[in-house]
């Protein structure tokens, strides 16, 4: 498990204790966050991994289907983050 992927999801067990539990395919409807669950995550996300979600990130259902969907979305943005752009 990478270290992304580890702090990911111990930010989703602090909102949902069963997550961690569900693996990198689940999907994020599965974990059952609601409307304030998911914002707290991703301001969680955003402050743990030093990266800006758009709002076009957000209202992307395709984008962030799933666990591993979401972990993708952190790499990509810390690689462009990384990369100066």
């Amino acid at each position: 498990m990478s270290s992304t992927e580890e702090r990911f999801l111990n930010l989703l067990q602090d909102i949902k204790p069963n997550a961690k539990a569900l693996g990198r395919t689940a999907r994020m409807t599965e974990i059952g966050l609601d409307s304030f669950e998911y914002l707290r995550l991703v301001a969680s996300v955003e402050q743990t991994f030093g990266i800006y979600f758009t709002e076009e990130d957000l209202m992307n259902q395709q984008l962030l289907e799933t666990i591993q969907d979401f972990l993708q979305l952190i790499e990509n943005k810390q690689a462009c983050c990384n990369n100066g752009a």
